[in-house]
């Protein structure tokens, strides 16, 4: 069953996804968490500080939702929807 909004994912998720990053930063290797409904939380660095992460589907492994943290504490992923909706207006 698909999450239906963002706010969805951010509720059920969040906390492994911020789990995930902190453990990857710590590592400085990949980090894989699984949440309670079994879908896997993943995150791993890049350069500059950044930390990649991502949530797969518990049934399909289908990623259902992605970002990279930058070094600053915001995900990329909020960025560029903020740029987009910004563009629109």
């Amino acid at each position: 069953m698909m999450p239906g909004s963002l706010k969805d994912l951010r509720s059920k998720y969040d906390a492994a996804v911020e789990e995930a990053i902190g453990r990857a930063r710590a590592s400085g290797g990949r980090e894989v968490i699984e949440a309670p409904d079994g879908a896997e939380i993943y995150s791993y660095p890049k350069p500059g500080g950044r930390i990649a992460w991502g949530v797969n589907a518990a049934k399909t492994g289908v990623n259902i939702w992605r970002g990279v943290r930058l070094p600053d504490g915001r995900d990329e992923s909020d960025v560029r929807r903020r740029w987009i909706s910004w563009s629109k207006e």
